[in-house]
C-alpha cells in the first residue's frame, strides 16, 4: 500500500475486480452497440426510411441514430460508475452499489458522519494549501 492524498491505497482484491470488469464489458458492449446502430442507419439509410413510413407509431424506433445517442450516454454514465467504483475500493472505501436488470448500476446513497467530513476538509486543505 501506498499513501494518497491522505489515503492508503492497495491493490483490488479478486472478489473486487470480477464485478469490475463485468461492468467495463457491459459498458464498452453498449458503446459498441450504439456505434453499430449508427453505423447500420447510415448504410441502410433510404431502406430504412421506407421501412418506417409502414410502421406507424412504431416508426421511431428505427430511428438508429438515436439509439446510438441513448446507448453512448448511458455507457458514458456507467463508465462514470465504474471509475467512482474503483477509485472507492482503490482507497479502501468501497461504495454500495445497485444494479438494476443486472446492466445498470448506481452507486446508493453513503451516510457520511460529521467527523468524516472534517477529516476529508482538512485533508483537502493539507493539499491544497501551497508549500513554502
Amino acid at each position: 500500500t501506498a499513501g494518497v492524498m491522505g489515503a492508503q491505497v492497495r491493490r483490488l482484491a479478486p472478489a473486487d475486480r470480477a464485478p469490475i470488469v463485468r461492468h467495463f464489458w457491459i459498458t464498452l458492449s453498449m458503446f459498441l452497440l450504439g456505434f453499430a446502430l449508427w453505423n447500420v442507419d447510415n448504410i441502410f439509410c433510404q431502406q430504412l426510411r421506407a421501412l418506417r413510413t409502414h410502421m406507424g407509431a412504431l416508426a421511431p424506433l428505427l430511428q438508429l441514430h438515436g439509439w446510438w445517442h441513448i446507448l453512448t450516454q448511458i455507457a458514458t454514465y456507467q463508465f462514470v460508475v465504474m471509475i467512482s467504483q474503483v477509485r472507492a475500493l482503490i482507497i479502501g472505501r468501497p461504495l454500495r452499489m445497485r444494479t438494476v436488470a443486472g446492466l445498470f448500476s448506481y452507486q446508493e446513497e453513503n451516510k457520511v458522519s460529521t467527523g468524516e467530513v472534517r477529516r476529508s476538509a482538512r485533508v483537502a486543505a493539507r493539499v491544497s494549501s501551497p508549500k513554502s
